[in-house]
């Protein structure tokens, strides 16, 4: 997996994930499957995308599990997974609910939430709500956590510039660009704006 072979990751794990279903029914049982399908959740995404039909009902198994036999951490993930999986097939307010539940884990996290995760729960709060056509609350979510996600500028000044205030929007963005190192891609996405 770290070296990106995802299908020559999958290749073991599949039938793996077959086998364990012939054993009899044990929590030891259930954590061994539970890693597999948390194992298979990167490979999956990254090979067919973040929202084909088929990733449902993995991910859903996947929360059940660890709900049962994971940590909270993982639960985090997971349900950031089922996030951006509704964001992605435009069911927004599923999306939401996925972004409220993360929000409240982030405080729930054993040993903190890193600053990324923190930035990460408003970010996915802004933009569901962003999405809903809710652009107040989206706004109130963008200034919360980091201000250096090359993503979060955009949907923050996008959604200024919808609230009327252009001028405001596109000092934010040059001033973001100013002082950003980023690499041009990062650079890039804020300037589609």
């Amino acid at each position: 997996l770290d070296r990106l072979a995802y299908r020559e990751t999958l290749t073991p794990l599949r039938p793996a994930l077959q086998l364990l279903v012939r054993l009899p029914e044990s929590v030891e049982r259930q954590q061994r499957r539970f890693a597999v399908m948390f194992a298979m959740a990167e490979p999956i995404r990254t090979l067919y995308g973040w929202s084909p039909s088929e990733m449902l009902p993995h991910y859903l198994a996947t929360q059940r599990l660890c709900l049962e036999v994971g940590s909270r951490r993982q639960l985090f993930q997971n349900t950031y997974h089922l996030k951006s999986y509704f964001g992605m097939r435009g069911q927004h307010r599923e999306a939401l609910g996925y972004a409220q539940q993360i929000l409240q884990m982030v405080h729930e996290l054993e040993g903190g939430a890193s600053p990324f995760e923190v930035t990460e729960a408003y970010n996915g709060m802004g933009v569901a709500y962003f999405r809903l056509g809710e652009l107040a609350s989206a706004h109130q979510y963008f200034t919360q956590g980091s201000p250096d996600l090359p993503v979060r500028a955009s949907f923050r000044a996008f959604a200024m510039w919808l609230s009327g205030h252009v001028d405001q929007a596109q000092r934010m963005l040059a001033h973001y660009l100013a002082r950003t190192n980023r690499p041009p891609f990062s650079r890039a996405i804020p300037l589609t704006v």
